[in-house]
């Protein structure tokens, strides 16, 4: 049994709530197509149980055909860093593809205002807000733009005019400096308006291993 605290059980409640919304199911009729009887689906939505068995999660994942990761990453059963070992599994575009992520080419970026995501719940750790764009045709760059405030230790997201960086940064006082993640190129601005914080990435993955 995985123990939860309320609040992450009210998070997979709403998501739990949202999928069978959208196949517009009964409880009856989500407990029989899972075997699982509807009044721990009713609790499961509510967010009223704090241990859920994690084959009760199994099988909800399959139905959905969502990646069981997302929700056991919904629950804080798993970390950042297991995710992200999950995605070096991931080598070949065509199998990120399968994963429902729309990933917009690097050059199209800045022409693009709308969110990049297909179904992210198919993706774990990535909310559906996240975008994923390609770089040099080698890799996927997939970032929050919700999340602005970043740490020296992220990489981010960010934007001088049309010109975009994967990057992490320092600043001091009015300066900041951009350490290209690919190829460790300085770029130095010396007024932090010059340069906007698009997001912080969530993934780098390159799928030509």
């Amino acid at each position: 049994m995985f123990k939860v605290t309320y609040n992450d059980a009210l998070k997979l409640g709403e998501i739990l709530k949202e999928l069978r919304h959208k196949k517009e199911l009964t409880f009856k009729e989500l407990e029989k197509a899972t075997g699982i009887d509807s009044a721990t689906l009713s609790r499961l939505e509510q967010g009223t149980i704090l241990r859920i068995n994690p084959l009760i999660l199994k099988s909800l994942a399959d139905f959905y055909a969502i990646n069981l990761l997302t929700l056991y990453n919904l629950i804080n059963y798993i970390t950042e860093d297991d995710i992200l070992n999950y995605y070096t599994t991931l080598s070949t575009k065509k199998e990120l593809e399968k994963e429902e992520i729309e990933i917009v080419p690097f050059n199209s970026f800045n022409e693009i205002n709308s969110t990049y995501s297909k179904d992210f719940l198919k993706f774990p750790y990535v909310s559906k807000v996240c975008r994923a764009i390609e770089f040099n045709k080698e890799y996927v760059v997939i970032f929050n733009p919700e999340i602005k405030v970043l740490n020296t230790k992220d990489i981010g997201v960010f934007k001088n005019q049309d010109d975009i960086f994967i990057s992490n940064y320092y600043k001091k006082e009015k300066t900041i400096v951009l350490i290209n993640y690919f190829d460790k190129k300085i770029t130095v601005f010396n007024n932090l308006s010059d340069v906007k914080i698009l997001g912080k990435v969530v993934a780098i993955i390159n799928y030509n291993l």
